[in-house]
Parts: structure tokens; C-alpha cells; sequence
């Protein structure tokens, strides 16, 4: 079936290439992105950290990613960071190093914010990138055992 409006315009051929200039940006990019994501050829997004999680911790942090001549990563930093860091920084680490960079993009900073979240939701648990350069991780506190005694058995 074929759609077409009332001046007999295919809306087929329409929707594609209005979608191609609004919506993936088929003109220019922007050169000014301070985040240099288009450096970016993949990045890992991260699970929520074991530890983390049972600790209950929620953090939000800038990753600063300085690259070598090959792409590869010259350094990390968290930026805005709080004492929770340490709890995260291996798993944003991990994640940013299985993660590929464009070589052409040599001696450049690439920023991405993340932000890991507890209880957000009932029972959702979840990982997603946020355009321009957002990485949200929701995770749920693990139940709490009552009936677990922490006392020291009877002698």
C-alpha cells in the first residue's frame, strides 16, 4: 500500500529523508561538541558494581579521557568525584578501556557523565546511553535478611 497526501506527494519518500535532515543530522557535524564524542567509535556501558549496589551508593561523576596517538587511553580522570569513587572508578575504568576511540582523534579529551542510581524504580534494573554523552546505570538495593543474626555463636 501506498500513502500519498491530498497534492499527491509520496508521504513514503517524505518521511525518510525528513527523518534523515531532522533527526540523524545528515548536514554538517558540529565541530564545536565539547565532549568529542564523535571520537568515539564504541563505548561499553557499564553494569552497576557489586559493591556498590550492596552498599547502596548512588554516584555521579565526569569522565575526562585523554587518548594516545593510536586511540588508545592515555589517562582517566573523574572529575567532580566524591569519596564514593573508589567504589566506581574500577568498573568506569574497565569499561572505558573495552571501549574503541578513532585514531585520528589523538591527544583530544573525550568527556562522558555518568550517573549510577539506586532505587530509581521499583524493581528496574538498567544500563543506557543518553545523547550527547550520558551514561545512566539503575540498579536496585538487594533485599535486606532479617532474620540473619550477626551475633557471635554460643560457647
Amino acid at each position: 500500500m501506498r500513502l500519498s497526501s491530498r497534492h499527491g506527494v509520496s508521504i513514503a519518500c517524505t518521511v525518510p529523508l525528513v527523518m534523515c535532515l531532522g533527526v540523524f543530522g545528515c548536514s554538517q557535524r558540529d565541530t564545536t561538541d565539547p565532549s568529542n564524542m564523535t571520537c568515539v567509535k564504541r563505548l561499553q556501558i557499564p553494569s552497576y558494581p557489586t559493591i556498590a549496589r550492596l552498599a547502596r551508593a548512588s554516584f555521579e561523576t565526569s569522565a575526562a579521557i585523554r587518548l594516545a596517538t593510536d586511540g588508545k587511553i592515555q589517562s582517566v580522570v573523574l572529575e567532580g568525584a566524591t569519596g564514593l569513587e573508589q567504589l566506581f572508578r574500577p568498573t568506569i575504568e574497565e569499561t572505558l578501556r573495552a571501549s574503541a576511540f578513532e585514531p585520528s582523534c589523538s591527544h583530544k579529551t573525550v568527556r562522558v557523565s555518568y550517573s549510577f542510581r539506586m532505587n530509581v524504580a521499583p524493581d528496574v534494573t538498567a544500563s543506557w546511553f543518553g545523547y550527547p554523552n550520558r551514561v545512566e546505570v539503575w540498579a536496585v538495593s538487594p533485599p535486606v535478611d532479617v532474620n540473619h543474626t550477626s551475633a557471635a555463636p554460643n560457647e
